[in-house]
């Protein structure tokens, strides 16, 4: 889905962010992230998964902020994934579609089953969401 139909559809508006917002989500993807880490030692990879999760969640909402965007409506969690699809660069978009896989996953883990990620599939949610959080950086430094 293009910038225009996610501004058509209205799941995006356009938004003046100042820079100490942007600053302030990349701030929370990194501690999510280090969050994540702490909680998977202490051995709840289901949460640690969750919260890896959040962390591209935020990571994507500073990407938003810097381009001069924010999601709109009641799905917030798929608008930023979707921004990201459609305006992150092509490199990162196999991580924007493990980022979608992820909110999927987070999504039934909150809401329906949980004690079903294994600690490996949480190794990866955190080592995915560090990739992505790099990209972003390098993207919102630019």
């Amino acid at each position: 889905m293009s910038l225009e139909e996610l501004l058509v559809k209205g799941t995006i508006e356009e938004f003046e962010s100042a820079p100490e917002l942007i600053g302030q989500s990349m701030e929370s993807a990194e501690k999510d992230l280090a969050t994540a880490k702490k909680v998977l030692e202490a051995g709840d990879c289901d949460w640690a998964y969750v919260i890896a999760y959040n962390s591209m969640l935020q990571a994507g909402r500073a990407f938003m902020f810097k381009i001069g965007y924010r999601p709109k409506g009641e799905n917030k969690h798929i608008s930023v994934v979707k921004f990201a699809s459609a305006e992150m660069p092509l490199k990162a978009i196999p991580l924007v579609n493990i980022f979608n896989k992820m909110r999927e996953r987070r999504h039934k883990l909150v809401y329906e089953v949980r004690d079903t990620v294994s600690k490996s599939e949480a190794e990866g949610a955190i080592n995915k969401a560090e990739e992505f959080i790099f990209i972003v950086r390098s993207e919102v430094e630019k």
